[in-house]
């Protein structure tokens, strides 16, 4: 099942990561969202247009929710879009940021998370595994540690009234895990956890967009994902997520995280 859907989330995500490299050099600042720090360019709007047009020449009546353009929240197929998880990256010229596109239907059934600049093509389908260009991804030492891991994470940059208490999480879990980095696409990162590059991934107050297709990777992958102190809610997902390569990495992010709230 879901084989339409995967292959046009895949050919949409190409496409659109294609007209992202394209326009790099030539990216203009189009508006701030809540504040100076939380942008949109022209390359975003850009990108979603084409991700939604092809996918609606394949599934006219399908719902679609996306970070630009919004959406109705249907628990039955739709379509979850992030056009460029990383704007700050890419408007800076950095590499990292990539395209998501994920299918709902009761549930995520397709997740496809495109790193162009990288060339890696990261996708999964309910029940038949998570791969990286083709290649099955199976969790690299699976029984590793929080000690032996680099934790990656993300946080809200822009909201100087929550930052400590985030701030304080991120130094417990620096003094726990070997390193904890921040790269600035929430979907990338995910991804690298089922790649077994990471160890984990943690944040809160992020949008399905951010979280459906990289949490559909990571279970396929053999990973685990969970919420902050409940099941994860794709669409629903602002409590927070932890991604892992392990359920015993999970529960002590969850300890860490829970005590530092």
């Amino acid at each position: 099942m879901y084989k339409k859907e995967l292959k046009t989330a895949i050919k949409a995500a190409k496409e659109a990561g294609k007209f992202l490299l394209e326009h790099r050099k030539v990216v203009e600042l189009l508006k701030t969202k809540s504040t100076f720090k939380d942008i949109v360019t022209d390359a975003d709007l850009g990108s979603e247009d084409i991700i939604v047009d092809m996918i609606k020449q394949e599934f006219p009546d399908d719902n679609f929710l996306t970070e630009e353009a919004g959406g109705e929240i249907s628990k039955e197929r739709l379509w979850i879009i992030d056009p460029l998880d990383g704007t700050r990256n890419y408007a800076n010229g950095l590499f990292y940021f990539s395209v998501v596109v994920a299918f709902y239907d009761n549930g995520t059934k397709v997740g496809v998370v495109y790193a162009p600049v990288l060339g890696e093509l990261f996708y999964a389908t309910e029940g038949k595994g998570a791969f990286l260009n083709d290649e099955k991804l199976v969790m690299k030492n699976p029984d590793q540690a929080l000690a032996d891991c680099v934790i990656n994470t993300g946080f809200w940059y822009y909201k100087d009234d929550e930052l400590d208490s985030l701030l304080k999480i991120f130094k417990k879990v620096l003094s726990k895990a070997t390193d904890v980095v921040r790269y600035g696409s929430a979907a990338l990162d995910l991804c690298n956890v089922a790649a077994g590059r990471l160890g984990g991934f943690f944040e809160p107050g992020l949008k399905p967009w951010d979280v459906a297709a990289g949490s559909l990777i990571i279970t396929e992958a053999g990973g685990a994902v969970s919420g902050y102190a409940k099941e994860l809610e794709v669409l629903d997902p602002r409590e927070g997520i932890i991604g892992s390569k392990n359920k015993q990495i999970m529960d002590e992010l969850k300890i860490i995280i829970n005590s530092g709230l």
